[in-house]
């Protein structure tokens, strides 16, 4: 899913926008209705399918804005006909309608009605057929159709590729956190991404009173909104390690436990997501205007198209030795028990 900013985000934009319009006595002067598309959408190789949200608000004095957010005939265009284009090439590529919630992205309960849950969806492997590298930096065009009347909805993106890991190197055959030093996962970026979140997904066995082991992962989400534009070097506390097992598992003197390895996990957005939080996180405070910000790249209406992507490091690495021997011995983790 195109989830690098979280689907619900998009929920609060429109909320704001709803109360707005419905609030605005400049847009109640000139005009009884008008619909207003909202779009988003993330294009990410690293997905086997691309969604793409199609939605509409629009001004109505005599309903509530609150009331309509109820009505999924309020909510969706009826006959919009939704496209990608490749700009090398020319190729259009036709998405189709369907339900999120048939998909396995229900959306979550709130102002909004949640069902149906209308999204646009392609497969990835006919956008991006082949190895989908060779689509990095490509321009991507998206059009939204959505009646004959109106103008179409359209906003560009260029495709952002995987980064290239700079450390651990690739010849590296195990991660290394010691207490009181400083671990460095860094990356290189050539393909136009420049805001990166750094995820680590900590892998290990479990078994309790004897129970067959199950697999367990503690993701450890250590650093977003990192800005950059080429080198991203994140600098990691050896302690912190430690800590956050310590934090997160629960100390169980029945237990078992086998740490197997590390996951690197970055994820990568381009310019319009870098601005797009960042207008997000802009001062509404009592010193700020009556306006609230509200990021579009669309050339209608509201909404983000970009491009993000998820990287994650093969393979993934063990501990060290050094590393190992704290974890199981250590005064922050020896209690977990781990083997």
């Amino acid at each position: 899913m195109c989830s690098f900013v979280p689907m619900k985000r998009i929920a609060a934009v429109l909320f704001v926008l709803f109360v707005l319009v419905s609030c605005s006595n400049e847009f109640q002067l000139t005009e009884d209705w008008k619909d207003i598309p909202i779009v988003y959408g993330l294009l990410n190789t690293a997905d086997t399918a691309q969604y793409i949200r199609v939605e509409k608000a629009f001004i109505d004095e005599n309903s509530s804005a609150l009331d309509l957010a109820q009505i999924p005939d309020s909510l969706y265009y009826e006959n919009a006909e939704v496209s990608i284009v490749r700009t090398s090439t020319g190729e259009v590529f036709n998405l189709t309608r369907v339900d999120g919630n048939d998909e396995g992205y229900v959306r979550e309960t709130g102002v909004f009605a949640i069902a149906p849950n209308y999204l646009y969806k392609i497969r990835s492997e006919e956008i991006f057929p082949g190895n989908p590298d060779l689509y990095t930096g490509e321009e991507y065009t998206i059009q939204i159709k959505r009646n004959e009347d109106s103008p179409l909805v359209t906003a560009t993106t260029n495709l952002i590729g995987k980064p290239e890991m700079a450390s651990p190197a690739e010849s590296s055959s195990a991660i290394t956190f010691r207490p009181n030093a400083t671990t460095v996962v860094s990356w290189r970026s050539f393909s136009g991404a420049t805001i990166f979140d750094l995820t680590f997904s900590l892998n290990y066995v479990e078994s309790i009173n004897g129970s067959m082991f199950e697999q367990k992962n503690l993701i450890w989400k250590y650093a977003r909104n990192i800005r950059e534009s080429e080198l991203v070097s994140v600098p990691i506390q050896g302690e912190e390690f430690f800590n956050h097992l310590a934090e997160n598992i629960e100390e169980d003197e029945n237990a078992i436990r086998v740490f197997q390895n590390v996951d690197i996990i970055v994820d990568s957005g381009s310019d319009d997501i870098s601005e797009y939080l960042s207008i997000g996180q802009a001062n509404l405070g009592i010193t700020s205007s009556q306006d609230i910000p509200i990021y579009t790249n669309m050339s209608e209406g509201r909404g983000l198209f970009s491009s993000r992507h998820r990287f994650i490091r093969n393979p993934a690495l063990p501990l060290s030795g050094i590393t190992k021997d704290s974890l199981l011995d250590g005064s922050v983790t020896g209690h977990l028990n781990f083997q």
